[in-house]
């Protein structure tokens, strides 16, 4: 009788421990999809301009400030196509030297997080690291920026 006791009351608490954990599990993967893209604003030079010397991200404003174009995007395909190329630039690990930045996305998302990405027509700028971008991503960038 004892021996029975013991194993519905590991049965019970094995059940509840991983109820317990899937729910914790579903919590966090609501929260995730409860944070989303507001939007995305790019601020852009021509992709050809030269300068006499590189452009870095946090110079990009100030030297370019009065030629600047901005182009401000909320459509969700587009948001989601931009920032899944981004972390494919990410992941592709083909680090690039500094680069000479003709673009600066900005991404606010709706927790209030903005994330700043620079970059220009062969690598873009993701946490202070530069990848190599994707040709189809360059032409993206150049079809929404015209």
């Amino acid at each position: 009788m004892k021996t029975h006791t013991i194993m519905i009351l590991l049965f019970l608490f094995y059940f509840f421990c991983l109820t317990g954990c899937e729910n914790k599990k579903k919590t966090y993967e609501h929260q995730m999809d409860d944070i989303r893209i507001d939007k995305i604003v790019i601020n852009y030079q021509d992709l050809d301009v030269e300068t006499p010397m590189r452009i870095d991200c946090e110079d990009f404003d100030s030297y370019f400030n009065n030629s600047i174009k901005t182009r401000v995007i909320n459509d969700f395909e587009v948001t989601n196509k931009l920032v899944n190329y981004i972390n494919e630039a990410k992941e592709n690990n083909k680090k690039v030297p500094q680069i000479d930045v003709r673009f600066k996305m900005i991404i606010t998302y709706s927790d209030g997080t903005i994330k700043e990405f620079c970059g220009n027509d062969f690598a873009i700028e993701v946490d202070k690291s530069n990848y190599q971008i994707d040709i189809n991503f360059l032409n993206y960038i150049k079809s929404i920026i015209k």
